[in-house]
């Protein structure tokens, strides 16, 4: 014996509509739990992207005071290399005009060798 079981109307799958997308997003904006959870998703995702751009900003402007550092560290370098030159160049001036005036008949010293390729 085989049962045969009719299908009521009201329950046939033609008859079932499911509700419209629009339908089915005011039915979403109206249930105020779903646009608490929703809401506060999205202040996390603005949050979260806030702070990361706040990072970015900050290691760009490191990486730009590095530079700056760098290139100032370099003239500084340059600097040195400079006023060391002008101070031998004024010790050395200096010990030869004392050394004369000390020494008026003794023969000067010579600092600098010629180059004899020249």
């Amino acid at each position: 014996m085989k049962a045969h079981f009719a299908i009521a109307e009201s329950q046939s799958v033609e008859s079932v509509e499911e509700p419209t997308l629009d339908e089915r997003i005011i039915e979403f904006k109206n249930d105020e739990d779903n646009m608490k959870i929703v809401n506060s998703f999205v202040d996390g995702i603005l949050t979260t992207a806030q702070e990361e751009v706040d990072k970015k900003k900050l290691q760009q402007e490191s990486a730009k005071k590095k530079e700056s550092r760098q290139s100032f560290s370099i003239s500084d370098i340059k600097n040195a290399k400079v006023v060391n030159r002008a101070s031998r160049f004024a010790v050395q001036l200096f010990d030869v005009i004392c050394n004369r005036a000390n020494n008026a008949t003794a023969p000067m010293t010579q600092r600098f060798r010629k180059n004899k390729n020249k």
